[in-house]
C-alpha cells in the first residue's frame, strides 16, 4: 500500500523524489529542470492553467518596469505608434499594441548603455519578482515577431507551427494558446509576436491572420520596407525582416489590409461577372418552342414564376447538362461536374418563354456567348436574335468599393438590395475558385517543401498525400477515400 507524502510535500519528477511546495515554487525552471508532464510546472503544457495566472502578475510588473525606464510620456508615444494612425482609440487591436510596445521595448530597444530594457531588468536583479516571473521574464525578454503557418492541431489548447522566417530546415514546434487553438486550422498563416519556453511556445498579445494568397506580395513588399528602413544595400536577411517588424509591426496591419483590398479589387476587375440577358422573337408556332425545351435534358421548370423576366411567361433553369455541358471543358477543373449527377449539376442560366418572346438570363460573359451558340443550334429559325445586355457587375461593385459607397456606419445595417443574390454567390464562387487554385501551387511541409503540383510534375509518388492529409487534419472518415 502505497505511504502518503507528508504533509506539504508532493512527489517531484525533476529530483525523483519529494519536494516541499515552497522548494517547488522558488526553485522549479531556475535551479530544477523541470518536465513538460509536470502539473506543477508552469512552462509545461500539463501546468497552462499556472502560466495563465503567472502571465497576468508578470505583465503588470513588466509594464511599470518599461514606464520607469522610459518614462509614461515615451511609453503612451510608442503604444500609440503600435496602435496605427488611427490611435489608441482605434487601434486594430489593444491587446497587441501593448503587448508589442511591452516586448520591443524589453527585447528590442537598446538604452545608451547599449542594454535592452530587459538586460537592464536581470542586471538589477528584476527587483519585484519571484522565482516563476523571473524565468517567465528571461523567456519574455527574448520574444521575437515572425510569420508563422499552423502544421496541425495537437488538442484543445496546442497546436504544432512553424516559423517560416527561420529556415527550411527549421523544426515545427507546440505552441499553446486555447483561444488560438479554436480558431486556427491546417495551414493558416499568422504573423505574431511569440515566445518560447521550455516546453512549449506562446502567442504575445494575439496575432494577425495572413492570407496565403497575399503571403509572396506580403513578404516582397516587407523586404523592400526593411530594406529602406535599414538603409541595406542587399536583400534584409530574416533577422533583419524581424527587426524591423518589432519596431512597425502596426505598419504590418495596415499592410495586410492593403494587400487584402488590392486583391480582392484586382479579383473583381478580372472576374467574368457580367449579368447579360439575350432578347429573342418566336418566328415560328409558340408551342413549338416549348416541344423543342421538353425534347432537350438541359432545361427543367421552374418552381417560381418568370413573369418578373417577361409577363406571362415560363421559365426553365437551363443546366449544364447534355450538349450544354461542352461549356465546362472551359471551365476551371475544380468547377466542373461529374457525369454521376447525384454529385451535383452545374447551371448555365434561366430562360423564360413568353407568348411572343424568349428571354436568356446568365451570370458571366462566357456563359452567355455559349448559349447564344445553343440557342441557335437548339431553335434553328424558331427563334430571332432581337438584342442583348451585358452588365459588368464585377467592375460596378469594384467602382462602389473604390469609391467607399460599400463602407457601412451601421454595422447592423440590412445588406444592400440592389445587388442580386446570383451576384453574390458568383462573386463567392471565384473567390473560392482563386484560394484554392493557389492552394495546388503553396508550397506545404505535408509535400516535403514542395506544391502538389510540382511534386506530381517532379514525378513524384503523391498517390499517398490525400491520405496523408486526411490523417493529419484529423479527419478519419476520409482516409479511405
Amino acid at each position: 500500500m502505497a505511504t502518503k507524502p507528508p504533509k506539504g510535500t508532493r512527489p517531484c519528477p525533476a529530483t525523483g523524489g519529494l519536494i516541499s511546495s515552497v522548494d517547488c515554487g522558488s526553485k522549479r525552471n531556475s535551479e530544477l529542470s523541470c518536465p513538460a508532464s509536470c502539473p506543477f510546472n508552469p512552462f509545461g503544457p500539463a501546468g497552462y492553467d499556472l502560466w495563465l495566472r503567472l502571465d497576468g502578475t508578470w505583465t503588470p510588473k513588466a509594464a511599470e518596469w518599461v514606464v520607469k525606464c522610459v518614462g509614461a510620456d515615451k511609453f503612451r508615444e510608442m503604444l500609440e505608434s503600435f496602435a496605427g494612425d488611427g490611435g489608441l482609440e482605434e487601434a486594430f487591436d489593444h491587446d497587441l499594441a501593448f503587448a508589442s510596445a511591452i516586448h520591443w521595448y524589453l527585447g528590442w530597444y537598446r538604452r545608451s548603455d547599449g542594454l535592452t530594457l530587459g538586460e537592464a531588468w536581470r542586471k538589477a536583479g528584476c527587483p519585484g519578482l519571484n522565482n516563476d516571473e523571473r524565468v517567465m521574464s528571461e523567456h519574455r525578454c527574448r520574444s521575437f515577431p515572425t510569420l508563422l503557418e499552423v502544421e496541425r492541431p495537437e488538442d484543445g489548447q496546442s497546436v504544432w507551427v512553424r516559423d517560416l522566417w527561420a529556415g527550411s530546415d527549421s523544426a515545427a514546434f507546440l505552441l499553446v494558446d486555447r483561444m488560438a487553438a479554436k480558431e486556427l486550422v491546417r495551414f493558416d498563416l499568422v504573423i505574431s509576436w511569440v515566445t518560447r519556453y521550455p516546453h512549449f511556445a506562446r502567442f504575445v498579445g494575439g496575432g494577425l491572420h495572413l492570407s496565403r494568397d497575399l503571403r509572396e506580395a506580403f513578404e516582397d513588399e516587407w523586404r523592400a520596407f526593411a530594406r529602406e528602413e535599414l538603409n541595406l544595400k542587399r536583400k534584409p536577411t530574416a533577422d533583419q525582416m524581424r527587426s524591423v517588424l518589432a519596431s512597425d509591426f502596426d505598419y504590418a496591419h495596415e499592410l495586410i489590409a492593403d494587400l487584402g483590398a488590392d486583391a480582392r479589387q484586382a479579383m473583381l476587375r478580372n472576374a467574368d461577372l457580367q449579368v447579360c440577358s439575350a432578347f429573342y422573337r418566336i418566328a415560328g408556332p409558340a408551342p413549338a418552342v416549348l416541344d423543342r425545351i421538353a425534347s432537350c435534358p438541359e432545361f427543367e421548370a421552374c418552381e417560381s414564376e418568370a413573369h418578373e423576366d417577361l409577363p406571362e411567361s415560363t421559365a426553365f433553369t437551363w443546366l449544364r447538362r447534355g450538349e450544354s455541358k461542352r461549356i465546362e471543358a472551359k471551365m476551371p477543373e475544380a468547377f466542373q461536374h461529374p457525369d454521376d449527377e447525384s454529385l451535383g449539376v452545374g447551371i448555365l442560366g434561366r430562360v423564360s418563354v413568353g407568348p411572343k418572346g424568349v428571354l436568356v438570363r446568365t451570370m458571366s460573359g462566357q456563359k452567355h456567348d455559349f448559349a447564344r451558340e445553343r440557342v441557335a443550334e437548339i431553335f434553328g429559325p424558331l427563334l430571332e436574335f432581337v438584342k442583348e445586355s451585358r452588365i459588368d457587375a464585377a467592375a460596378q461593385l469594384a467602382d462602389r468599393i473604390d469609391s467607399g459607397e460599400d463602407d457601412k456606419t451601421e454595422t447592423d445595417a440590412p445588406p444592400a438590395e440592389d445587388i442580386p443574390p446570383a451576384v453574390r454567390a458568383e462573386v463567392l464562387r471565384i473567390a473560392m475558385e482563386k484560394h484554392f487554385a493557389g492552394l495546388a501551387d503553396a508550397k506545404l511541409s505535408i509535400f516535403g517543401g514542395r506544391s502538389a503540383r510540382l511534386g506530381r510534375r517532379d514525378g513524384a509518388d503523391i498517390t499517398d498525400y490525400p491520405r496523408r492529409l486526411a490523417a493529419e487534419l484529423g479527419l478519419d472518415e476520409l482516409k479511405d477515400g
